[in-house]
């Protein structure tokens, strides 16, 4: 793929519904055009504030409660 191929599959056709092919795309650009999978997932996981609310919400309601309050250890 050329970079005008490249340019035109981000301007027009790349889906912006979620994070994942920016992310992607971008992870690969900034590292040569390599990446493993764990990569990719943690850059993904770092930019889905879904995600992170998912987390913010366990550790409210799961770990922080069972280490504060039920163990006193927090």
């Amino acid at each position: 793929m050329t970079y005008e191929d490249l340019k035109t599959f981000i301007a027009n056709k790349m889906s912006l519904a979620h994070v994942y092919q920016p992310v992607m795309l971008k992870t690969l650009l900034e590292n040569d055009g390599e990446a493993s999978s764990e990569t990719i997932a943690a850059q993904i996981l770092a930019k889905d504030p879904t995600q992170l609310q998912y987390y913010v919400d366990r550790v409210k309601n799961m770990v922080g409660r069972v280490l504060t309050k039920e163990r006193g250890i927090t």
